[in-house]
């Protein structure tokens, strides 16, 4: 699984943006953008919540399932809670876009390190879907 370290510093989140990017480029553009946009707002949450240790991006696709896995770890020390911010309030809804922009989400905690990962994954569409072409079954 391709992974990257990254020091918990606000310049290192349009970086792990960049990663996640790079990582995808042979994936449709509306699923790297929206993997990537979701790996920035996990990683400013490792940068705002981690106490300022590094943090890491994995990616990773199951060809078998059909699913790209995103995860980010990083030692904070308490799980991400998704907040109802005002609307008038800046920030706090990360966690929310995530939740509605990706399949499936959540949180893994390894015991042994302290450490978590925060994951999303998002359905990768196959072949036909990519090129507006259905497929056909016979009769």
């Amino acid at each position: 699984m391709p992974s990257r370290t990254f020091v918990a510093f606000p310049l290192s989140v349009p970086a792990a943006r960049g990663y996640v990017e790079e990582a995808l480029q042979d994936f449709p553009a509306e699923l790297r953008e929206t993997a990537a946009l979701l790996a920035s707002e996990l990683a400013t949450n490792a940068v705002r919540h981690a106490g300022g240790q590094d943090f890491e991006v994995a990616v990773r696709r199951s060809a078998a399932e059909r699913r790209l896995w995103v995860g980010v770890t990083d030692c904070g020390g308490h799980d991400p809670v998704v907040r109802r911010p005002d609307v008038t309030t800046e920030g706090g809804r990360g966690l929310q876009l995530v939740g509605l922009l990706a399949d499936r989400w959540g949180v893994r905690r390894d015991r042994a390190t302290d450490a978590k990962t925060v994951w999303f994954e998002l359905a990768v569409p196959d072949a036909a879907q990519v090129h507006g072409v259905r497929a056909v079954r016979g009769t």
